[in-house]
């Protein structure tokens, strides 16, 4: 009897490791952070320079989409636009637009949200169109797919908090359907960079975990591209 009795607890102890085990390795439900339509979505809220002349400007942001909807902190650049008004078009509306949360298993999660606007004017015809991408999969999936979004915290580590300098972080990734990072690598814009920061920041992207890209309603492998400034308190995304 004691032996069966063994026998059952050790069969019970098994059956919850793999079922742990099959719980770590589950992917979660997701469901990305997007612009709502209406009057607070971006795209209505932006309004075109006053420049002359026909012309074509993509800008690119980079910013926090918070889980109560909002987007917070965005940065705003664009190639090819010195005086960078379509930039600042852009961010200064950012705080009126609102957006769907980031969904992971049911929870609003806090992500960053990359997007970007395109500005364009052909004689008397403008448009603005706004996409919620960070332009770098246009190859394999045109414009309308939605980046990947990190929803894992991501606050700079105490080995890098010495430095009173700010440094510029170029964080790239491949992130699989699932949102784990197949494939990443690390650019920091600073001479002299501890180490063991450096390594530490590394390890940040490589664990980080996201809501995959989505193509068609769909999840998708995709390439991540994350630019950030570094300070001692916390990152800054550009």
């Amino acid at each position: 009897m004691n032996r069966c009795l063994k026998l059952l607890t050790v069969c019970t102890l098994l059956a919850m490791a793999l079922i742990t085990v099959a719980d770590d390795d589950a992917v979660p439900s997701f469901a990305p952070a997007n612009f709502v339509e209406g009057e607070r979505s971006l795209k209505n809220l932006i309004r075109f320079p006053k420049v002359q002349g026909d012309l074509s400007v993509v800008v690119n942001c980079t910013s926090i989409g918070s889980a109560k909807g909002r987007i917070r902190e965005a940065k705003c650049s664009a190639t090819g636009d010195p005086s960078q008004k379509f930039a600042i078009a852009v961010s200064r509306r950012t705080r009126s637009a609102r957006i769907t949360p980031a969904i992971v298993d049911g929870k609003n999660e806090q992500v960053d949200f990359q997007f970007s606007v395109v500005f364009k004017r052909t004689g008397e015809t403008e448009t603005i169109d706004v996409y919620t991408n960070n332009r770098k999969n246009l190859d394999r999936f045109g414009p309308d797919y939605v980046s990947a979004q990190r929803y894992s915290p991501y606050e700079l580590p105490d080995v890098c908090k010495a430095r009173r300098a700010s440094f510029l972080i170029l964080e790239i990734a491949v992130v699989t359907k699932e949102g784990r990072v197949k494939e990443s690598d690390l650019h920091v814009d600073s001479i002299g960079i501890a180490k063991i920061c450096e390594t530490s920041l590394r390890e940040i992207t490589r664990n980080s975990r996201f809501v995959p890209a989505f193509h068609d309603g769909l999840p998708v492998e995709s390439v991540w591209v994350n630019p950030w400034i570094a300070t001692p308190i916390r990152y800054r995304g550009i």
